[in-house]
Order: C-alpha cells, then structure tokens, then sequence
C-alpha cells in the first residue's frame, strides 16, 4: 500500500483512449474514500495515452480509491494510507482565520511575503534555476506567476514552448480579439496576427513544466500564486472564446489543484481584459466548482477594485499605493 504524507500529493497514472481529442472527448475521474471524509475528483489526460489522476488527503488513515470514465472501458481501485506530515514544511494549505488572518491547515500562523515573476517559467532553464536559488535564501514565501506566456515590457521574446499546440486555429473569439486593439499595449494588433494555436489542444511538455516548478516551490514552503488568466498577450490567450476558457480552467485545476501550496489568482489586473464582470464571475465560479479542496482564490485588479464582497472570494488581492488607506479597505 503506498503511503502519502497528509496534505501532500498522491498521483495514479493509468492508459486510455488515444483516438481523436483526449483532451475534450473523454472523462475521468475517481473517488477516495476513508473513514473520515469522500472526495470525488476530476482527472486529466497527459499525454501519450496516459491519464492522470491527483488526490490531496486532508485527513490521515486509509483511503480506498475508484477511478473510472468514458477514457477506459475498465475501472482501477487501490488503496493509500495517508500518514501525518514528516517534511519540516509541511503544514498543509493556507486558509483564511477570522476574516483577517492566514493560517496553515494545522494551526501554524502564515504570515505572506511575497514576490511576482509573471514569466518565470518560460525563461531559459538557466534562468529558472537562478530563481529557485535566489527563493530559496531570500525572506519571501509566496510567489505569484503566470501559466499563460506574457508579451509586455522584459518579456518580449517568444518561449521556448506554449500551452497549446500548434494547428489550425481554433478557439479564438475574433470579436475580443477586435477589442482588444484598443487596449494601449495591444495597439499593432490585428486578428490576422494571432498565431496558429489550437486552444483544444494543450502541450502536456509545457504544463508538465509548470508541475515540476510548482512541485519544487512546495518542497522549499513557498505558496504558488498562481495567475489564471491576464491580458498581455499577442498569441490569442488573452482572446479565447468561453468554451475554451472553461476547458482551460478546469484542467489547470484537475493538474495543479491537489498541490497543497496553490492559490489561484483569477486575472492579473482584470480591469485591462476586454471581459465583463458577468463573465468574471462566470469563470470564477467554474474554478470554485472544479475545486474539491478549497484553495484560497482572489482577482487583481490594476486601477478600480473587483467587488471583493463576492462569495467566491477568499482575500484580496488588491494593487495600490496608498497604503496609508489600509484600514479603510478594511
């Protein structure tokens, strides 16, 4: 029986369907089950006829786990013993205490120092080396950064990889992309410029990247912050029609979601996007469903606040100067 320590991350990795689209036309997901709590989580294909499922336990004992879907036409049951943390940084999620504070999952007090390197990931291995160094004797404890490419100042050479793979376009919701021209740092762009990416069609390479860095951030206790979606964009991201937004969203969380250190960040400053609040609120609520164990989920704003009122809210993620106004935004 394999163990996993509470709060970390279990993974069963079994073959499926390969035939047209795996990453659209099929499903899977399992249940664990133990004593004291019945999780039902959602799967995701990774590549090569292999699918994945990820499982946190929040609870020690052992659990007995179901994974099934239209992916195979056979069932595979296990069992894990989740056993309390041994790793010195392991105090589970970071979750909101009265309103005010953060607190791990244990009780232990977090007190958040963070940074942002929006492109980290997509830097030259070197380079991405170079900033798990410097993390890892600097004061800071979260780091917030992007899944998606960013195009703006410092960042203006094209990755080694992207999330998509490359095809016939598809996904690209021309009208935002026309609304998008008219934002200052969009002002060259034209619907004939998007490259040809396949917004159904994700490069596991490059989100098997994002899930090594995550996975390297968590061993050293820094909290992964992660930014969802954002409006520096020339590839057509920032553009998406909805379906594909949502299918984006819901494997980011299948994939990253059972990582204790991961917070989402819906937007990095939302206000420049060319959506609407009613569609915010839409894609927000998408995530908060797909999510079994509640990571803590914010949007950044660049110039007016979001309504940090919303339900799906756990904090503020709020950009200003003015700190002297913080008890008022209190």
């Amino acid at each position: 029986m394999e163990r996993v320590e509470q709060w970390g991350l279990f993974e069963a990795a079994v073959e499926g369907k390969k035939d047209g689209n795996p990453f659209t036309d099929y499903e899977i997901h399992a249940e664990f089950k133990s004593e004291q709590e019945t999780k039902l989580v959602t799967g995701f294909y990774d590549g090569d006829g292999i699918y994945k499922v990820r499982f946190m336990p929040t609870q020690t004992g052992v659990y007995h786990y179901v994974i099934s879907g239209s992916f195979s036409d056979v069932q595979t049951e296990g069992d894990i013993e989740a056993v309390s943390p041994e790793s010195g940084n392991n105090h589970g999620m970071v979750r909101v205490l009265d309103k005010r504070y953060l607190e791990y999952s244990d009780g232990t007090p977090y007190y958040s120092v963070g940074t942002t390197c929006y492109a980290w990931v997509y830097q030259i291995e070197e380079l991405q080396k170079q900033t798990l160094k410097t993390l890892a004797s600097s004061c800071f404890n979260k780091i917030r950064f992007c899944i998606f490419p960013k195009f703006y100042k410092y960042n203006d050479t094209e990755p080694q990889m992207y999330p998509y793979l490359r095809g016939t376009k598809r996904g690209v919701d021309e009208e935002r992309v026309k609304k998008a021209i008219n934002i200052p740092f969009h002002t060259d762009k034209k619907i004939e410029d998007i490259t040809d990416f396949d917004c159904y069609q994700f490069n596991a390479e490059l989100f098997q990247k994002m899930d090594g860095r995550i996975a390297q951030l968590c061993e050293m206790g820094i909290e992964a912050d992660l930014i969802l979606l954002h409006p520096y964009d020339k590839w057509g991201f920032s553009s998406m029609t909805t379906e594909c937004e949502k299918l984006y969203l819901n494997y980011a969380v299948a994939r990253f979601g059972a990582y204790r250190n991961v917070w989402w960040s819906m937007a990095n400053e939302y206000d420049l996007t060319t959506k609407t609040v009613d569609e915010w609120e839409e894609l927000a609520q998408t995530v908060k469903a797909a999510d079994p164990y509640g990571h803590l989920i914010s949007i950044h704003n660049c110039m007016g606040f979001y309504d940090y009122h919303k339900d799906w809210i756990t904090h503020c993620s709020m950009q200003r100067q003015d700190f002297y106004k913080h008890v008022e935004f209190r």
